[in-house]
């Protein structure tokens, strides 16, 4: 029996019969004796007509329970996927070749400023400047040769123009034969991170020329009074030289009072 709520769907597609001599894959849902509720596919053609009221129409149901089930599960799947790598600061992409993307997730795409459709199966000539597209390529060349993971950190510009320094690591994936499929390629912005680091290392070389060039004597040591740095000052007031001055117990330089 055709579920109530499906009957509709059924009549108009047995009259388009009227317009049409076939029609092909119309989809609803019908119970079972036993209640089981089914999902079935309707394809129908004209056959021999007899009279202006009578003809032949030879109809195929299929019964795509299981069919519509593993599209339910895959579409469920994707939206899971799609969640996950939305939703993370991660770029994510794979490569079909070493020209081109297969798919991206949205921080690559919004990094590149262009829609994840656009990306999808787009060479990378038709996106990157020429120069840009090459080292990535030279790159990309060298997963799908070596079939080996890499780690590599390459300067590309993001949508506003602006050179930001990516780490990526791109990983082969190999097929039944062993030659690579795909290469999926996981990357992250470290420009802000390398920036950091440069402005802390010229900081800690500043502190370190003040150090070494004060005339005034300067150490550091353990709660235990071993000294684990001093400068070429403090070195000199206690007439010794600075190696023997590091490691050394600062109170073997005292010398008490009486």
């Amino acid at each position: 029996f055709i579920v109530p709520e499906h009957k509709d769907i059924f009549l108009d597609s047995i009259k388009k019969l009227e317009s049409f001599d076939s029609i092909v894959g119309v989809e609803f849902q019908m119970v079972k004796k036993d209640k089981t509720l089914i999902n079935v596919s309707l394809s129908a053609k004209i056959g021999n007509k007899y009279s202006e009221d009578t003809l032949d129409i030879f109809c195929i149901l299929e019964d795509i329970t299981f069919k519509k089930s593993c599209e339910i599960n895959l579409e469920s799947k994707n939206l899971e996927m799609s969640l996950l790598l939305d939703n993370i600061e991660a770029h994510v992409w794979y490569l079909k070749d070493s020209e081109t993307y297969g798919f991206v997730n949205k921080a690559h795409a919004d990094f590149l400023g262009h829609s994840i459709d656009y990306l999808t199966n787009r060479n990378l000539y038709e996106f990157l400047p020429k120069e840009v597209a090459e080292i990535c390529i030279k790159g990309n060349e060298e997963v799908f040769s070596k079939k080996k993971t890499i780690h590599t950190e390459e300067w590309a510009p993001n949508y506003k123009g602006e050179n930001r320094l990516i780490e990526v690591t791109k990983t082969p994936l190999l097929d039944s034969i062993g030659n690579v499929k795909y290469v999926i390629c996981i990357a992250s912005d470290i420009t802000d991170k390398k920036n950091a680091e440069e402005i802390l290392k010229e900081s800690q070389e500043r502190i370190r020329c003040l150090f070494e060039g004060s005339m005034d004597a300067i150490w550091a040591s353990t709660v235990d009074g071993i000294i684990v740095e001093a400068n070429q000052a403090a070195a000199d007031m206690l007439g010794c030289s600075l190696e023997e001055l590091i490691n050394s117990n600062i109170c073997d330089f005292y010398v008490n009072p009486e």
